[in-house]
């Protein structure tokens, strides 16, 4: 090991434990400059406070490069700015974008997703810095509440990261004259498109994180209203009053089966649920976090199937070729390999329901149809709440419930793919009008260390609120972005010949009745076998009658 002396300082170098050892010199009143040397590793201390720039002068170019990085990493109040962690609240179309995660473009990409853009305007703003945004996101320890695919709107997504804040000489910390960073967002909205707006930018602990913090999660998804009578009532107008209320009804019945916890192994992409594959997913997190320890949301970085990923994934990698071997074509939603419809009496492992493919919805429920703007297009806003959702859950769940609505699919079929032995190919709505509207956050974590640890713990709950939600300001904002371009957009989407296309392709879901008594026959055993073991009863016949057993 190299030594190195400077005046009244002692030199040292400090083989590994960096950190430790970095705040013990700097607590004496010591500047410690980080050595380069191959087959070397250490800190050296080189001088004190005061003779820092006398010995960068003596050591040469070396010592010169030291001293540049030293500045760059210094605390920054002299540039009045201060690094802290934040939540960005964000509000977006994604009618223009490849979702939200950013994420490397493939051959024919030309569309870029929302965080491109977003952390463009970061950098241009000045929230974060070009050697940070070089590095990536990890980097700033970056985490988002949800992600979307392409086509899904946000009102409430939230980006935790590290972020450069004004110093106000006026006020005691960073954020506290400004505490919902309003003046921040107008920052970075200046260098955003009109159909991406900040919000609110918060300060939260040093340890919070969006993604696991976030609790639950609140959708909401406008359905076209003239949809909801073309099977249902063969023959009936447009406009016919009686007959559409009467299919909001079934809607409504359907939707109300589905809450609650159960399995919904088909109204996702069943295999990235399986037990290996989880445990495969988390594997290769952990190598992740082992590789970059510094980067404490790594893994929010990659592919997640723990958490919340409704509408996050690739359409076209789902649905596969949109012609089938025979040549008929596909509709949205169905795989090119064909339709399931089975029960299976002996579940193969690798094909095994678990723990995995259950949520548990805790609202799901349709509005009388109405139209979003004057003279607009009327639909059935639909609202969905839960802890979390799968991969396209959302979507298969609100076409499942408009097929049982226009007769397409019988509630029996309905009750029997939420049984872990169902095997049944679910038609899975469009993402055209998809929006999150809602996060819910768990409480602040408040250290209960030194003085110096509660301040920084504390701080943030003082200045946010007890768990992190939107002020008034934030808030006004949202409803204005709710009202104006979001409601313009929902309004517009709604009389997209999408619509047409996709209703037309539910006929492919209807079943001979035959096959349907057939697999109830063959679920009664365990249906009935089920109701036992939970004191219950019914089995298959209460199946056929619409109602079961609620988790």
């Amino acid at each position: 090991m190299a030594l190195a002396s400077c005046g009244k300082a002692c030199a040292h170098v400090l083989p590994r434990q960096p950190k430790l050892y970095l705040g013990i010199f700097r607590a004496g009143g010591h500047r410690l400059h980080r050595r380069d040397v191959r087959g070397q590793e250490g800190l050296i201390a080189c001088s004190s406070l005061a003779n820092s720039a006398e010995a960068g002068a003596a050591a040469g170019p070396d010592s010169a490069r030291s001293t540049r990085r030293e500045r760059s990493s210094a605390p920054q109040a002299s540039r009045g700015t201060v690094k802290r962690k934040v939540a960005l609240h964000l509000a977006y179309l994604g009618t223009r974008y490849r979702g939200l995660q950013v994420s490397a473009p493939g051959p024919h990409t030309t569309t870029l997703t929302v965080e491109d853009h977003l952390l463009d305007a970061l950098g241009r703003s000045g929230a974060i810095s070009a050697s940070n945004l070089e590095g990536g996101p990890g980097k700033v320890r970056w985490s988002r509440s949800s992600r979307t695919d392409k086509g899904v709107h946000s009102l409430c997504t939230v980006t935790s990261f590290k972020m450069e804040l004004e110093r106000d000489d006026a006020a005691q910390s960073p954020g506290e004259a400004d505490p919902e960073g309003l003046r921040a967002a107008a920052r970075i909205n200046a260098h955003l498109p009109g159909d991406i707006r900040v919000l609110s930018v918060q300060r939260v602990t040093k340890t919070w994180s969006a993604r696991p913090s976030c609790t639950r999660r609140r959708y909401e998804y406008f359905l076209p209203a003239r949809l909801l009578l073309a099977d249902a009532v063969p023959g009936a107008a447009a406009g016919d009053l009686a007959s559409e209320a009467a299919a909001v009804a079934r809607l409504r019945a359907a939707m109300a089966r589905m809450e609650g916890a159960h399995p919904f192994h088909n109204f996702t992409k069943r295999r990235l649920y399986r037990p290996q594959a989880t445990a495969s997913k988390r594997a290769a997190a952990d190598r992740l976090r082992a590789r970059d320890a510094r980067a404490e949301d790594a893994s929010d970085l990659g592919p997640s199937i723990d958490e919340d990923d409704e509408g996050y994934g690739s359409d076209a990698e789902e649905e596969g070729p949109r012609v089938g071997a025979d040549g008929v074509p596909l509709q949205c939603g169905q795989s090119s390999k064909g339709w399931e419809f089975d029960w299976l009496d002996r579940v193969r492992a690798a094909d095994r329901v678990g723990r995995s493919h259950y949520r548990n919805v805790t609202r799901f429920r349709a509005e009388d149809p109405a139209a979003l703007v004057a003279g607009g297009e009327r639909c059935v806003r639909i609202t969905i709440e839960g802890d979390s959702f799968m991969l396209h859950q959302i979507r298969h769940m609100v076409g499942t419930a408009l097929a049982v609505a226009r007769g397409v699919i019988r509630p029996e079929v309905l009750e029997l793919a939420l049984q872990e032995p169902a095997r049944v190919t679910t038609p899975r709505a469009p993402p055209l009008t998809l929006v999150l509207t809602d996060a819910r956050f768990k409480r602040f974590a408040v250290k209960r260390g030194g003085a110096g640890q509660q301040d920084a713990a504390q701080g943030a709950a003082l200045l946010t609120g007890e768990r992190l939600a939107l002020r008034q300001g934030g808030a006004a904002a949202q409803e204005a972005f709710r009202d104006g371009p979001l409601a313009r957009e929902i309004n517009a989407l709604l009389a997209d010949p999408t619509w047409e296309d996709w209703a037309r392709g539910l006929s492919w879901h209807v079943l001979p009745d035959a096959e349907v008594e057939e697999l109830l026959a063959r679920a009664q055993p365990w249906m009935e076998e089920r109701a036992r073991a939970r004191g219950g009863g019914g089995g298959a016949e209460e199946a056929r009658a619409g109602g079961g057993d609620r988790r």
